[in-house]
């Protein structure tokens, strides 16, 4: 009843119609995500959302919790991404969890409002917020969906207002004052961006150039699910910081997987 078509097969068809197969051309990225809210607790502080990027689905958890740990700090972000579809055929599931996991809070972790995590000066106790994500659907570029979704959540979520209390044995006592601060966890001149770029050649390069191998032509597209198992593709995933009231910006991290190389300003032209 099904028929499966093999990497190759897609790659043909891919060029002879012109359409991907979310129905874009070559030079459409796909629309923009939409973010719908799936719960929300009557104290506002656990929140749960649906979030959606052209055929990418994800569900983000966001929830806080006061503690107290061993060693004193400013509190801390724990993130999470677990990947409920098929395992990606080139990384295991585990793997592919914990990568994405580390990669998610190594970017959004300097540029929170520590300010925001202590809760009484003095106090031992502090904020852990705990942001889960749950890949439901994997159609490609899947991390820009993860960590755009991730700065919008942030930047509308705030700490509740309490006051601690620290008793002789250790333990704290934490009073809800039901009101929320004033200070979101992102300030909101702050943009993080995550591009990933699929560079699908054309043509071979030349066995005469033996200081580059990236082909004659190429294409540089936003890549579907389809698309990761492609012949000789590689994958390179921009990550980037923009301040909008110091009108800055600059590239966190660049990760490439294999294939093709990549000349520099052909990076720095795709984020312009």
């Amino acid at each position: 009843m099904f028929s499966v078509v093999c990497p190759e097969q897609y790659h043909e068809a891919f060029f002879a119609e012109g359409l991907r197969s979310d129905g874009r051309s070559f030079s459409e990225a796909r629309p923009d995500f939409t973010i719908s809210k799936a719960s929300l607790s009557e104290s506002s502080e656990y929140q749960s959302h649906i979030v959606r990027k052209g055929n990418s689905v994800i569900y983000i958890n966001i929830f806080p919790q006061v503690t107290t740990p061993s060693v004193s700090g400013c509190g801390f972000l724990a993130t999470k991404v677990s990947f409920y579809s098929s395992p990606s055929e080139i990384y295991p599931s585990k793997d592919k969890d914990i990568r994405y996991s580390q990669a998610l809070h190594s970017i959004l972790y300097p540029v929170l409002q520590h300010s925001t995590f202590p809760i009484n000066e003095g106090s031992s106790a502090v904020w852990a917020v705990y942001l889960e994500v749950l890949v439901l659907v994997d159609d490609g570029s899947i991390f820009e969906l993860i960590l755009d979704a991730s700065v919008a959540v942030l930047k509308a979520f705030f700490l509740p207002v309490v006051t601690i209390d620290e008793l002789e044995d250790g333990s704290v006592i934490v009073s809800k004052s039901g009101s929320l601060s004033q200070i979101p966890l992102i300030a909101p001149n702050i943009n993080l961006s995550s591009k990933t770029i699929a560079i699908i050649p054309l043509s071979q390069p030349k066995e005469m150039d033996i200081n580059s191998d990236l082909p004659e032509k190429i294409i540089l597209v936003d890549p579907t699910r389809c698309e990761e198992l492609l012949p000789n593709k590689s994958d390179i995933m921009i990550n980037s910081i923009a301040n909008s009231q110091e009108c800055s910006k600059k590239i966190v991290n660049i990760s490439k997987r294999y294939g093709p190389s990549l000349p520099w300003n052909l990076i720095r032209s795709s984020i312009e």
